[in-house]
């Protein structure tokens, strides 16, 4: 049976925050109310929250390892990036595991700032970005990364075992 929630909460972009719970009176407050000390204590547990938030991703789908360390800095980093922007919510797909490879080869290749490279590299289209894993001076690059990648993802795997059903008998 799933756990119903009893305290309904809204958040305002004001600031106010209203705590709804049945049958009582609810509880309103605004950021405005508080001293500056407990303001920034939190907007800080705020920004942890949103940023822990968007660490938590789901497993890598083409290694089924959990997510990489680089693809949970790179969802904290686009969250941090989007709230200095001005923008609390955040739409769209995290990065992909291929991005985030390519990022790593063109840094490997070029020499260039990783920072400079992914902001870059975010700004191309999808069919740049895979024009430019396919190009000759990343290619082979990045064709070794995802073999490091899937090596690692690989250890302990009998690929002989599962693959058995499909050989002929």
């Amino acid at each position: 049976m799933a756990r119903e929630t009893i305290v309904k909460t809204t958040v305002s972009p004001d600031g106010g925050v209203t705590f709804e719970f049945p049958g009582l009176d609810a509880i309103k407050v605004n950021a405005a109310d508080f001293p500056d000390t407990i303001r920034l204590h939190a907007a800080a547990y705020g920004i942890r929250e949103k940023g822990t938030n968007a660490a938590a991703l789901p497993r890598d789908t083409t290694t089924g390892q959990p997510a990489a360390p680089a693809a949970k800095r790179e969802a904290v980093l686009r969250i941090i990036e989007a709230m200095k922007g001005g923008t609390w919510e955040v739409r769209g797909p995290a990065m992909s595991g291929d991005t985030l490879l390519l990022i790593d080869a063109i840094v490997e290749a070029t020499k260039q700032p990783r920072d400079a490279v992914r902001e870059t590299v975010m700004a191309w289209t999808p069919a740049e970005r895979v024009a430019v894993q396919d190009d000759a001076a990343i290619r082979p690059t990045f064709q070794r990364l995802k073999k490091e990648q899937a090596a690692r993802a690989a250890v302990g795997v009998d690929t002989k075992a599962l693959l058995a059903k499909f050989t002929p008998k």
